[in-house]
């Protein structure tokens, strides 16, 4: 009964494999381990989680050896398909020449893609020679044809032509079947798709070819032919197709078998094999200048050998002008290239075959050295004899089909040679202390990394000192750098892993947990080394060096390479787009800059200049460092309010920066990622303590941010409406402001709220387009041992295949792993909130402002309810506060993603800052003073609820796990969030009414005004220092408060650099053009975005 469940379970995992049979070593050792394990469970009831984490394990199983296995057949089969091309190619090749040979090119005058059928009765026969009768070869040549005569030349052609189409058949079924079913991996797709485009192009030139031999020439030949070019570019493309399938095919069906057979390293060895490729090269020239040979014909000229007519060099072979027009038109100078090229690729050859008998050869090598001086012989003897006895068809198609052979026997010895990686291996491991090369690799590897049972599973050896490795004795061998990852099985409860039934339960005990503990870290990649190769190792052969040489003692272990890198493949291809934002901004910049430093006595607003202006270093420079002094407004008189949130947003964004430092190896907690951490078991002693608590709470300054945009939206848009009449606003002027982030006020025409000016006036989608480019740059400007394309991809995928998820402010909608950039939820929820919260405004300009305090108390409950009805409805499970410290529990980003990144979670600080908004604008001109007592009241009451926020989480942590109650933690996020929403209510009112005291002081330090404004810049880039810092880091990192500290230091530093630069160069500058009076106009405005947007 056991089985059976088992075996359905299973077989439902590999239901898109083409055959069980090709995957059965892996169902019998899976079903072999399930069988085990229920010695342990007894029963396991199919709708227990222990099935899903078999689901999940055998979802991982590609880095077996029993798959390993099941790619070889794959990649046998795929070999065996394109050899088939191959020897259609091969045959079709050989009919073409016969075609040619016969003149039956020009039989079939038309030509159809798809519907290509054969005359069936006589008037069909007679309508297409009729079609025949109108070209040129008949009228010139053929005159006197019968239909009987047309029939055998159109049959050939017709066959010619069928073989085309059933190459393409062959090739291009099984190749959308192995696409569709992912038997393909990168490098193979691509290699298809060329090899596609070029038998898809072979196709076209055919007719392209055949074309020119039906068109009416203007100068008087004595027999139609086709363009020898075409002919030529016809037969190349042929070739060059025939010469890729071919080679890749023998690669798959025989791939490179390591250390057996490896000769030593030598330079002579070297240079045989420099040869062999030239002799390829000389193999495909001279067959290509066959083609012109047979395109004019030249075959039929000075019929004589060695010499032409008793000249060496014949009188008319350079007759016509201008002089290279011989090479290519002239028959005689044509016969003259192909004879004396082919005598040279023959003495070559034979030269190479020569070669080899002083080496020592893979037997495979030599069998193919002495099969391509045979044919090449042979090639010799049948163009001599073809050429005495004036090109006669038998011996003239032999030539062109021994052309191809010799060709295909060049492949095959090029083949055997390739093993760069099997001789660099042979000293590498035979003779480690002969190179300086072999004795930099050893000591690059990393060994096996001490401290397993405390949590360190990455141990990267020397990265530079690999990369740096290059051989001086004229081998080419360099070092190549790759992660080497180690799992263990999957089994069914990595908490009760089995015992092999030969051990003794109670003897092995310490064992046994030992293994559990492994088994406890199943988010994690495995155990990763660095280990260094040679760069001439493909990657087939490197993990057969992996499975075959470095883990040979445990064949239940799963090895691969997860990636590698080269010096030559260091720097990541990042598109030149990319850069061309940052560098024409920085010109900008530079331009306006020297504008403003020599250009004197000019109005900086009017014309080009006051554009270029904007982007001055200088004067964005001054703007950013400008203090506001004044405690009353020059024009009005009125008290400034709000200088106490720019230290708001300092503390907050500074907060979230340290809070992702500290939480950056959850960051490398998704699926299959390496953790770059050194005893992780550390963390379970940074989870209990209290600061770590405060600081990966940070959450709350989000909310705090929240709670400052509610207020200043409400604020500044109702106290500009009030002093322009209650004058309203456009809901798509609206939406369209927020997103480029500009004043609100501006809409309306208020210009003397100073200190609101500085706290609001912020660009918001130039900013965002400038960290996008930064972020697309960034794999430019690092290297390390986890500083691979393929490992970082999923942060930079997203930006070229998503990258309207950002702009469109809607990424916090969608998985996490399609956004670019993760911290864009904030933007996004932000700019949603920003639209719910025009319903408030609305209703308060038509005087309804009951309307607008009862629909943000409808939004304050809906945030604190919303939570609360997903958990109950089993919709999603709200996450522990504290699972995000705990080091063993794989990061909850979908948990993250339903009850942090979307919007309804964050109505309570919005609308309540939306309220406090309101409150502040009724009571504009009101001088209410609570009493002291209330005041004192209310601090000693708020205040230790409010501070005990960051803490909350504290209470959720157990000895080895976190406390799972989603209904608790949902009603605990609701809870905080209220809280502290009030806590900050309260601060902001007691600031507003100067009775902050020593906190106010703080907050409203000069010195956090230009902090303040590079706030929102901050948060944009601040996640490229930290994720910059993981992924070039040489050694694991040593997790303590400490250490954590220090790095959040110096990525807060690096985070403020790179904001500077944003602020100048992106996001005021953009704010300067909007203020410019030529930007004011519609039709100018739209112009402008259109540019700033492309």
């Amino acid at each position: 009964m056991m089985s059976t469940i088992f075996s359905r379970n299973f077989c439902s995992l590999i239901r898109h494999s083409l055959s069980v049979q090709t995957i059965r070593p892996l169902t019998l050792s899976h079903l072999r381990n399930s069988q085990k394990n229920i010695a342990w469970y007894h029963y396991i009831p199919k709708s227990s989680g222990h099935f899903q984490t078999l689901r999940n394990s055998l979802r991982k199983f590609s880095n077996t050896p029993e798959l390993d296995a099941i790619q070889l057949r794959r990649n046998r089969i795929i070999g065996f398909w394109l050899l088939s091309c191959a020897g259609l190619t091969f045959v079709t090749i050989c009919i073409g020449g016969i075609t040619r040979l016969t003149e039956s090119g020009l039989s079939m005058v038309d030509w159809h893609p798809f519907k290509e059928l054969p005359p069936f009765n006589n008037d069909q026969w007679e309508q297409e020679f009729e079609k025949y009768k109108q070209y040129p070869e008949f009228k010139v040549k053929n005159k006197e044809i019968t239909l009987d005569q047309f029939k055998r030349i159109w049959y050939m052609e017709y066959a010619h032509r069928m073989l085309g189409r059933t190459i393409g058949a062959l090739y291009f079924i099984p190749a959308a079947l192995f696409w569709s079913r992912n038997w393909l991996n990168k490098s193979t797709k691509i290699r298809v798709g060329i090899f596609g485009s070029l038998l898809a192009a072979q196709g076209l030139l055919g007719w392209y070819m055949v074309k020119s031999g039906l068109e009416e020439k203007e100068v008087y030949t004595h027999e139609p032919r086709v363009s020898q070019y075409r002919l030529a570019a016809h037969l190349g493309t042929a070739m060059v197709f025939y010469t890729l399938i071919f080679y890749n095919g023998l690669v798959n069906i025989w791939p490179d078998s390591l250390i057996k057979g490896t000769p030593a390293v030598t330079k002579q060895l070297i240079s045989f094999k420099r040869l062999a490729a030239g002799s390829k090269l000389f193999i495909f020239a001279t067959a290509l200048s066959g083609a012109f040979v047979a395109g004019l014909d030249a075959g039929l000229v000075y019929n004589s050998w060695p010499k032409m007519a008793d000249r060496w060099i014949p009188t008319d072979m350079l007759r016509q002008q201008p002089l290279w027009r011989n090479f290519f038109e002239n028959p005689t100078c044509v016969q003259f290239v192909h004879r004396h090229l082919g005598e040279i690729t023959a003495l070559f050859v034979m030269g190479l075959w020569a070669s080899s008998l002083k080496l020592k050869l893979p037997s495979k090598a030599r069998i193919a050295t002495n099969l391509l001086a045979l044919a090449i012989l042979t090639q010799v003897t049948l163009g001599i004899t073809a050429l005495l006895q004036y090109v006669p068809i038998e011996i003239a198609s032999a030539h062109q089909a021994n052309a191809m052979v010799t060709l295909s026997i060049a492949l095959w010895l090029s083949k055997e040679l390739r093993h760069d990686c099997r001789y660099a291996l042979n000293e590498y491991f035979k003779n480690p202390f002969r190179h300086n090369w072999t004795m930099k690799m050893w000591d690059s590897n990393g060994h096996f990394p001490s401290g397993i049972l405390v949590g360190t599973f990455f141990e990267p050896g020397n990265f530079d000192e690999c990369l740096k490795i290059k051989s001086v004795d004229n081998n080419g061998i360099e070092g190549k750098y790759c992660i080497m990852e180690i799992k263990l099985p999957p089994v069914l409860d990595p908490k009760n892993p089995p015992l092999p039934s030969n051990m003794d339960n109670n003897g092995m005990k310490n064992w046994y947990e030992s293994i559990r503990f492994i088994y406890d870290w199943q988010s994690l990649s495995g155990i990763n080394n660095g280990i260094c190769l040679p760069s001439s190792c493909s990657d087939v052969e490197t993990n057969e060096i992996v499975a075959k040489v470095l883990i040979p003692v445990e064949s239940s272990l799963r090895a691969r390479i997860r990636f590698c890198q080269e010096r030559k493949t260091q720097t990541i291809n990042v598109p030149i787009r990319m850069g061309e934002k940052i560098i024409w901004t920085i010109f900008f910049v530079a331009i306006g800059t020297i504008m403003e430093l020599f250009i004197k006595g000019i109005e900086s607003n009017e014309g080009m200049l006051g554009i270029l202006i904007c982007f001055s270093l200088i004067e964005n420079t001054r703007t950013l460092f400008r203090i506001s002094r004044s405690k009353h407004h020059e024009s009005t008189g009125e008290k400034t309010q709000f200088k106490f949130i720019h230290g708001l947003r300092v503390l907050s964004i500074y907060w979230v920066v340290l809070a992702h430092v500290l939480l950056f190896h959850p960051f490398t907690q998704y699926d299959d990622l390496v953790p770059p951490v050194h005893s992780l078991n550390t963390r379970f002693s940074i989870i209990q303590n209290v600061f770590a608590h405060f600081v990966v709470n940070a959450g709350l300054a989000v909310e705090t941010f929240f709670f400052i945009s509610g207020t200043l939206t409400v604020y500044t848009i109702l106290t500009t409406t009030a002093e322009r009449s209650n004058q309203s606003i456009n809901i798509f002027t609206y939406i369209w402001l927020r997103w480029i982030r500009y004043d609100d006020h501006i809409l309306i025409g208020l210009d003397h709220i100073m200190e609101l000016h500085f706290i609001f006036h912020q660009s918001f989608t130039p900013p965002l387009l400038g960290a996008t480019c930064l972020l697309l740059l960034w794999p430019r400007i690092g290297q390390g041992p986890l500083f691979h394309s393929d490992y970082i991809g999923f942060i930079t995928e997203p930006c070229y295949q998503n990258w309207y998820l950002s702009f469109g402010y809607i990424s916090n909608l969608f998985p996490s792993e399609k956004v670019c950039n993760v911290m864009h939820w904030y933007l996004s929820a932000d700019f949603q909130l920003h639209i719910l919260l025009y319903v408030v405004i609305y209703f308060f300009t038509i005087r309804r402002s009951l309307l607008s305090f009862v629909y943000s108390y409808i939004m304050i409950g809906l945030g604190f309810f919303i939570p609360i009805i997903i958990v109950l409805l089993g919709w999603g499970s709200a996450p522990n506060p504290s699972i995000f410290l705990h080091p063993n529990y794989r990061f909850p980003i979908e948990k993250v993603e339903l009850f942090i990144f979307a919007t309804w979670n964050h109505f309570i600080p919005y609308f309540v800052g939306a309220l406090f908004g309101l409150w502040l604008v009724q009571r504009k001109h009101q001088n209410n003073q609570m009493s002291k007592w209330k005041r004192y009241l209310i601090w000693i009451i708020l205040g230790p609820l409010f501070m005990m926020q960051p803490f909350g989480s504290y209470s959720f942590i157990d000895s080895d796990k976190p406390v799972d109650q989603p209904l608790i933690s949902a009603i605990m996020f609701g809870l905080v969030r209220s809280i502290w929403s009030l806590g900050i209510l309260w601060l902001c009112w007691q600031c507003v009414q100067q009775q902050g005291g020593i906190i106010q002081r703080f907050l409203e330090s000069e010195i956090m005004q230009p902090f303040s404004r590079l706030s929102f810049s901050i948060y944009l880039v601040h996640i490229i220092p930290i994720w910059h810092y993981m992924y070039t880091i040489r050694q694991p990192v040593e997790l303590s408060l400490f250490n954590l500290l220090f790095i959040g230091i110096g990525s807060g530093f690096i985070s403020t650099l790179l904001a500077f630069f944003l602020y100048c160069t992106f996001e005021r500058p953009y704010v300067r053009l909007l203020l410019l009076p030529i930007i004011t106009t519609t039709t100018t405005t739209t112009i402008l975005s259109s540019i700033l947007l492309k």
